[in-house]
């Protein structure tokens, strides 16, 4: 059986979470205001 080894802590873990909530928050909030949704490139 294949085994990914993770090389990460917790906090680099939620740091990389809170990260990406913050760019769709970003995104979203662009939108709600009348913006054109993101491309998908």
């Amino acid at each position: 059986m294949f085994r990914l080894a993770i090389q990460a802590s917790i906090d680099e873990v939620v740091g990389g979470l809170a990260v990406w909530q913050r760019h769709i928050g970003e995104q979203l909030a662009h939108v709600a205001a009348g913006g054109a949704p993101p491309s998908e490139d």
